[in-house]
C-alpha cells in the first residue's frame, strides 16, 4: 500500500511501473495477490487520482476480501474444469470398454455355436461309436461350453443395456405371471438338487411399466443365485406383493450367505463372494450387477440381506402402474404384444 505514489514512498515501486502510474495521474496505490495456497493467480490493483485521500483500513480489509474471494472462485472454478475433464475421460474408456464387450461377445459367439454343434453331432454317434470315457469327456465340454455361453449372454446382455442400445418396449406388464413361470421352469432343477422352492403371490395382478424379458431376467438371475447358493435340503422361497404404490418381489434362500467384508462389492461386475470361491461354485459374477442395472433402468431399487452361513435375502422394489394408466394403455390399442391380459409360455413362438 502506497499513499503518496508522487513521494519518496513511491520510490519502493519499480521505476517502470511507477512511471507508469505518475503518467496515468495516480496518487495512492494498494495491491494484494490472490491465489491458492503458494499459488500465485494474479494481483488486484486499486489506485487513486485524487489526493488527500489515504487508503483507510476498511478498504484495505475490503480489496483483500475480495482478493480472497476471487482466489477461492478461481480455484473452484478450476477444480470443476479439471473434475469436467475427468469425468469426460471416464466417460470415454467406460465406451471404450462397453464396445470391447459387445465386440468380444458376437466375435465369441460363432465359434462357440461351431463347438457346440460338433458336441452335439459326436453325442448323437454322427462321428461314430463313442466310449464311457469319450461320453464323460464330451459332458465335460458340454458343461463348459453352457458356462462359457452364459458368460458371454451376461456381457452382452449388461452391455446393450448399459450403451443404451438394448431395445426394450416398456409397457403394462403383471410381475405375478414372471415370478410363476420362472419358478415353474426353475422347479425341476431345484427338485433334482434337493432344494424345497415355494411362492407366495396374492390374487389379481401387481402391474408395472417396464419391459417383459429383462424383467423376467431379473427374476430368474436371482432365483437362479438362490438355487445355485443353496446346500442340497435347503429351501428357497419367493414372495411378490404390494407395498404402497410399489411391487416388492423378495427371494430368500438358505444359501452359503455372504460375508459382511464381501456385501459391499456384490453389485460389482465379475465380483464373486470369497466363500463361493473357496467352494468352487460357478458362475460369472455379473448376475446381481445385471439385475441392478435393470432394476435401476425400471426406475426401481434391489436390497441385499445376507447372513454368511444363513442365507440371502434379495429384495426388489419397482413402481406400480395405476389403473388408470393401465386403461388408457389398452384404449390406445397398445396390446400389440401379451402383457397383463396374457402371457404366452416359454418356448413359444
Amino acid at each position: 500500500m502506497i499513499q503518496d505514489v508522487p513521494g519518496p514512498e513511491g520510490e519502493v515501486l519499480p521505476p517502470s511501473v511507477r512511471e507508469i502510474l505518475l503518467r496515468s495521474g495516480v496518487v495512492s496505490h494498494i495491491a494484494t495477490p490472490f491465489g491458492s495456497g503458494s499459488e500465485l493467480y494474479g494481483i488486484v490493483e486499486l489506485e487513486r487520482t485524487r489526493p488527500g485521500r489515504p487508503w483507510t483500513e476498511a478498504e484495505v480489509d475490503a480489496i483483500e476480501s475480495i482478493a480472497a474471494d476471487i482466489g477461492r472462485g478461481l480455484k473452484h472454478a478450476r477444480m470443476y474444469e479439471a473434475e469436467n475433464s475427468l469425468v469426460e475421460q471416464v466417460k470415454a474408456l467406460d465406451q471404450t470398454k462397453s464396445d470391447f464387450f459387445a465386440t468380444v461377445s458376437h466375435e465369441l459367439r460363432t465359434p462357440l455355436t461351431s463347438i457346440e454343434g460338433y458336441v452335439e453331432m459326436l453325442r448323437d454317434q454322427d462321428g461314430g461309436q463313442t466310449t464311457a470315457a469319450q461320453e464323460r469327456m464330451l459332458e465335460t465340454i458340454d458343461r463348459n461350453t453352457t458356462r462359457l455361453r452364459n458368460l458371454i449372454e451376461d456381457l452382452f446382455t449388461l452391455t446393450k443395456i448399459e450403451s443404451g442400445t438394448s431395445q426394450s418396449v416398456p409397457r403394462p406388464v403383471n410381475l405375478l405371471d414372471i415370478v410363476r413361470d420362472a419358478a415353474q421352469v426353475l422347479q425341476p432343477m431345484v427338485t433334482s438338487t434337493g432344494l424345497t422352492l415355494t411362492v407366495t403371490c396374492p390374487d389379481g395382478s401387481l402391474a408395472v411399466n417396464g419391459d417383459l424379458s429383462q424383467l423376467d431376467r431379473v427374476v430368474m438371475n436371482l432365483l437362479s443365485n438362490a438355487a445355485k447358493f443353496t446346500s442340497p435340503g435347503g429351501r428357497i422361497h419367493v414372495t411378490a406383493a404390494r407395498d404402497g404404490d410399489t411391487a416388492v418381489i423378495s427371494v430368500s434362500d438358505t444359501g452359503i450367505g455372504i460375508p459382511d467384508k464381501d456385501k459391499e462389492a456384490v453389485f460389482g461386475r465379475f465380483f464373486r463372494a470369497s466363500n463361493a470361491v473357496r467352494r468352487s461354485i460357478s458362475g460369472t459374477g455379473l448376475g446381481l450387477t445385471i439385475v441392478r442395472t435393470i432394476v435401476a433402468e425400471h426406475g426401481g431399487e434391489v436390497a441385499i440381506h445376507s447372513t454368511e452361513g444363513v442365507g440371502t435375502t434379495v429384495t426388489v422394489r419397482l413402481p406400480l402402474l395405476l389403473a388408470s394408466t393401465i386403461a388408457a394403455d389398452q384404449a390406445g390399442g397398445r396390446q400389440e404384444e401379451p402383457s397383463l391380459a396374457a402371457r404366452p409360455p416359454r418356448g413359444s413362438p
